[in-house]
Formats: structure tokens, C-alpha cells, sequence
């Protein structure tokens, strides 16, 4: 379980990639802000400007997103890489990609716990 420095790190990270305070509206320090972000209704026009959603999908999607992308490309030391990872067919993922998975919480862990794995040289 991350430490708190770790979830601000990876919180902070995350409201970067979004936009930042002024796109988000409030400071982000914890998950807790992100969450509370989302439940003040994440401006809609950022989503559609990260040109990574359907018009459908709600603005938690879009904090997982930026979470797991920002994670894999400490990961991977590169975008590309990231990006090719996430869209890739895994085995450890049932041959599901990361990218579908992160729709929901529990399939955003699990991409997550995969992601900490390769960081420490797990073997996957």
C-alpha cells in the first residue's frame, strides 16, 4: 500500500496530466482531492480536450486514465513505450489490454499492481 508522500507524488501527477488547479478548479494533494474533484463534477471541456474519452464517459474515467498513463510512463522511462504497452494484448491480463481494463476501478488496479510489478523487476 502506497505511503502518503507516494499518493500525493501520484496524486499531483495525476491532476498535472488533467490539467492541473486550474482546469480542476481546487489543489490536489491526495486521491481524496481527485475524488472530490470528480464529485464537484470535473469540467467536461477538459475531458473532451484530452481527446482520450467518448462524450459518455464520466470524469472518474478520466482520473484512472491519467493515473495508470502517468504510472506507466515512470515505468517505461518513455511515452511511446506507455502508449504501445497500454494497447497491447497481455497475457498477465488474460490477453486483455490495459487500456480497456482502466474503465473501471477494480480493472485500473489491476493494470496498477501489473505496472508495480514490472517497476520492481517482477517478472510478468
Amino acid at each position: 500500500m502506497p505511503d502518503s508522500v507516494t499518493e500525493s507524488l501520484t496524486a499531483s501527477f495525476t491532476a498535472e496530466q488533467l490539467g492541473g488547479t486550474k482546469t480542476i478548479g481546487l489543489p490536489v494533494q491526495s486521491e481524496a482531492d481527485l475524488a472530490r474533484a470528480v464529485e464537484l463534477e470535473f469540467p467536461k471541456a477538459r475531458i473532451d480536450a484530452l481527446r482520450i474519452l467518448g462524450p459518455e464517459e464520466e470524469a472518474d474515467q478520466a482520473v484512472r486514465l491519467a493515473r495508470v498513463r502517468e504510472l506507466a510512463e515512470e515505468t517505461f522511462a518513455d511515452t511511446r513505450k506507455a502508449d504501445r504497452w497500454l494497447h497491447r494484448e497481455l497475457t498477465a491480463l488474460d490477453e486483455r489490454r490495459p487500456i480497456d481494463l482502466i474503465r473501471t476501478q477494480v480493472g485500473a488496479r489491476m493494470v496498477e499492481d501489473l505496472l508495480a510489478g514490472i517497476a520492481w523487476g517482477a517478472a510478468v
